[in-house]
């Protein structure tokens, strides 16, 4: 890269990286560390003879997005504050009214918690929802959409639907002023091994046969952001695990097996009827980092039980994941990251640091051969910050090799390759 072609890339934007380089994009391959400082005249300076002036802005970042691959296994949520609801008309009042029921809706998606309206202070928020929107249209209902039952001669048909996209930053703000936890959007995939046993016996759920209750989970998951993927139950899932093995949670059999679809977490369930009451029950196991976690359901009907179970998932996930602000403010850290050896490298790490909920901005601490440490302001927890980081393969913890030499605490990783 040359100069002119450094000083176009700074003058894009502020993100602004000052580094010794040697003409290639090897520029970490020096035989010394430089730590990077800025000027009083807003130049960067790395104290050795031989300065080179790197820029990196914002849009930069958003442009490199799409042409290098993330890594992440962990799935990233499109449209997390798009809400579609169905209307009957444009007027006004209906408008209002779908707006506050899509915030509602926006709510339980973000903090992850299906119970988040029991706290006073969201009451208050959501008397505010309007503020909140960034903005709405109309457009037509889509083509596999069901018309619920018609009740009496007055009954109105829904003739499209309204699309509402609230203010990211404005509710997150919201959220985190009042305590209250945000889920960013990479959240983990979860792999669902479910046997539902009904009058003609046993049957696993899988992505080759939909049926009334695939569909249940997937109207579920959609509506509260959670990814989730079915096993193929294929020749290889049916060698190696049976529906005794999900029906009696032989969890050694089923994690093994799950080691090929690449998810963050799994979940072991049973629906079944009661032989000695009508009621409908399940049993959950969900496993992520290395826990289980373990929680029933009952329900006079099959579909409300498996709707109970499910809000159990997303409301565990959410308390593993969903991050609180610290109470006193922001916090810093320094993450040394090792195994870059390359600009590339180097954009791909931190364009990855700036997508993650906890990390309210970065910047370049210390560039050493093979290394760079980023100086990370965390809007929460440093164990927030551990939680987001593996939930991707990008970066791979390392054992501390070195004696701390700042008052900031430290947390060293390593970049896959």
């Amino acid at each position: 890269m040359s100069r002119e072609a450094a000083a176009e890339v700074m003058a894009a934007g502020s993100w602004r990286l000052a580094a010794y380089c040697d003409g290639d994009d090897n520029f970490m391959n020096t035989g010394n560390g430089c730590a990077l400082g800025e000027n009083s005249n807003g130049s960067f300076s790395s104290g050795r003879s031989r300065d080179f002036l790197l820029g990196f802005s914002a849009a930069l970042f958003l442009i490199i997005a799409l042409v290098l691959p993330s890594g992440a296994q962990a799935a990233k949520i499109k449209g997390l504050y798009e809400l579609k609801l169905p209307v009957v008309s444009q007027d006004r009042e209906e408008r209002l009214a779908s707006i506050k029921t899509a915030f509602e809706r926006l709510l339980v998606r973000v903090t992850g918690k299906h119970d988040v309206f029991a706290q006073a202070e969201v009451q208050e928020i959501i008397k505010n929802s309007v503020s909140f929107l960034s903005r709405f249209n109309y457009e037509k209902l889509p083509e596999d959409f069901k018309q619920p039952a018609l009740e009496g001669k007055e009954a109105k048909r829904y003739s499209q639907q309204i699309v509402i996209v609230f203010d990211e930053d404005a509710v997150n703000r919201e959220l985190r002023k009042n305590g209250l936890p945000v889920w960013g959007k990479v959240r983990p995939t979860t792999l669902l091994w479910i046997v539902y046993e009904d009058e003609n016996g046993r049957q696993v759920l899988d992505e080759n046969q939909p049926n009334q209750m695939i569909e249940l989970i997937r109207t579920h998951a959609a509506d509260r952001s959670m990814p989730i993927l079915f096993p193929l139950w294929d020749l290889q899932d049916q060698i190696a695990v049976t529906s005794a093995d999900i029906w009696g949670n032989f969890k050694d059999n089923i994690i093994s097996s799950s080691e090929r679809y690449a998810v963050e977490s799994i979940l072991v369930a049973k629906i079944y009827r009661d032989p000695i009451d009508p009621l409908w029950r399940a049993a959950w196991h969900l496993y992520v980092d290395k826990d289980e976690l373990a929680w029933e359901s009952e329900a006079e009907d099959a579909q409300s039980a498996l709707e109970a179970g499910m809000s159990g998932v997303t409301d565990n996930l959410a308390s593993r994941f969903a991050h609180v602000s610290e109470e006193f403010g922001t916090s810093d850290i320094l993450l040394d990251v090792s195994g870059i050896s390359s600009l590339k490298q180097y954009v791909k790490v931190a364009k990855y640091l700036g997508t993650l909920e906890p990390v309210e901005k970065m910047i370049v601490s210390t560039v050493k051969p093979k290394e760079v440490v980023f100086k990370v302001t965390l809007r929460t927890g440093v164990g927030s910050l551990e939680k987001a980081i593996s939930l991707s393969n990008v970066l791979l913890p390392q054992e501390q090799e070195k004696i701390a030499v700042s008052s900031i605490p430290s947390l060293y990783y390593r970049l896959k390759p």
